[in-house]
């Protein structure tokens, strides 16, 4: 305790007598926990996609490597979890002049919807056929194929062209009817829930699947994109502590500045008898108390000031929150990261010895 009474009086000291040196260090500190701050709330990948309520981490697709029959009980096989929409879809047959306008490598599909798409927003997809659409047996195809065709062969069997879209890369849409009537094979199925479902029931459903579908191929869940949220974040994280470190580095020449201004008073400290080690915990206090000081001060900025100013800088749209723990962990990051990029200049002030030191400044 009186170690850190010294440190704070040596603190003080410091702010009276060079106070543009110490406030200018101060703001340098601040600014770099401002950095910290933000790149901690812009890295939370995985809670921003909960807050989104992503559809990534509500989908749950299975692909399978061969065509297998479609049944209506595969449409609710999920329906207890809260579905939104099914989709199924399979690989097709064109004739060759169709067949020859596609890009090298690609091959048509097919594909249809439970709900066709009505409860689904516009980044989710969206609803692709109409009313009047749903009702008949036919297609809705690329305008790849062209824009005046009538009639299409798939799978040898021929249908009504009933408009065409842009930009689905060949791919054709039916009613569910239509495709449960005339395709009943698949080799593709997509459930997405309304929600996001707890840790529990993903596990439930991921056993489902595998109990459901034995010929599972691949399957893509939210447990694959949380995981890769999760690593992303941890990337960024670490980048914002590196960028903390090194913007606190370009302020610490100062800090080394006033500690210089202290020898006189350190080496009275080693000749009267206070041992190397007390002298470096009264430095270590000093960054310690320091650097806590000013993470608090830009935690409390950031929390008046977030709705009004620093949420609008954010790099997503999502309100991202802040929350009590959110502000302890930052805090305790900073203190940490400060100590680590400061032991370089604490131990170069303790590494002469106390003669050396007390001829320079001649006591």
């Amino acid at each position: 305790m009186k170690l850190f009474r010294l440190s704070l009086s040596r603190m003080y000291a410091s702010m009276t007598t060079y106070r543009l040196t110490f406030v200018i260090f101060s703001l340098g500190a601040i600014l770099s926990s401002f950095v910290f701050i933000y790149f901690y709330g812009n890295a939370m990948k995985e809670d921003i996609s909960v807050s989104e309520n992503r559809f990534e981490y509500r989908s749950y697709m299975v692909n399978f490597s061969e065509h297998i029959p479609l049944t209506e009980e595969h449409l609710r096989l999920l329906d207890d979890y809260g579905i939104k929409e099914v989709q199924v879809g399979c690989s097709v047959t064109l004739p060759d002049q169709l067949m020859a306008v596609l890009p090298q490598g690609s091959v048509p599909r097919l594909y249809a919807m439970r709900n066709n798409g009505e409860l689904l927003s516009e980044e989710e997809g969206g609803r692709d056929l109409t009313e009047e659409q749903l009702s008949q047996t036919g297609l809705l195809v690329d305008k790849i194929y062209g824009t005046d065709l009538t009639q299409i062969t798939v799978n040898g069997m021929a249908f009504p062209v009933l408009g065409c879209r842009e930009h689905t890369g060949g791919m054709m849409i039916c009613s569910m009817e239509t495709y449960l009537r005339m395709f009943h094979t698949m080799d593709y199925i997509l459930y997405v829930t309304t929600d996001i479902l707890s840790e529990r029931q993903q596990n439930e459903v991921r056993q489902i699947l595998e109990e459901t579908y034995p010929e599972i191929s691949t399957y893509l869940i939210p447990e694959y994109f949380s995981s890769w949220d999760r690593a992303e974040q941890h990337h960024i994280q670490r980048h914002a502590g590196l960028m903390y470190v090194v913007s606190l580095l370009s302020f610490l020449f100062l800090f080394q500045y006033l500690q210089e201004k202290h020898q006189r008073e350190n080496i009275i400290y080693r000749i009267t008898g206070c041992k190397r080690s007390a002298l470096f915990l009264i430095l270590l206090l000093e960054i310690l108390t320091f650097a806590a000081a000013t993470c608090l001060i830009a935690c409390v900025v950031h929390a008046v000031f977030y709705d009004a100013v620093f949420c609008k800088l954010n790099m997503t749209e999502t309100y991202i929150s802040y929350g009590l723990r959110d502000y302890l962990t930052i805090l305790c990051a900073t203190v940490g990261l400060a100590v680590v990029a400061s032991l370089p200049f604490l131990i170069s002030c303790l590494r002469k010895a106390p003669i050396d030191r007390k001829n320079r400044y001649e006591i």
